[in-house]
């Protein structure tokens, strides 16, 4: 992950660079539209190709927060 900071038990969303060269999606931007931050410290994003994981280079949380079922 790079120095985007998560809360704990936080909803964002995000966006995520796909950082394998030899994948077909790397260099691209991908927006994940809810994406939960578990501990703050171990929510990640994968390739759907690939399914390597992805960087995410901005996050910006979900306002109001959805409720967990």
């Amino acid at each position: 992950m790079s120095d985007i900071t998560l809360e704990p038990r936080t909803f964002y969303t995000v966006v995520a660079r796909d950082v394998t060269e030899d994948c077909p999606n790397s260099g691209g931007e991908f927006k994940v539209p809810e994406l939960y931050s578990n501990a703050g410290t171990d929510a990640s994003v994968s390739c759907g190709l690939c399914k390597q994981p992805m960087q995410i280079v901005a996050a910006e949380r979900l306002e109001p927060q959805p409720e967990m079922p």
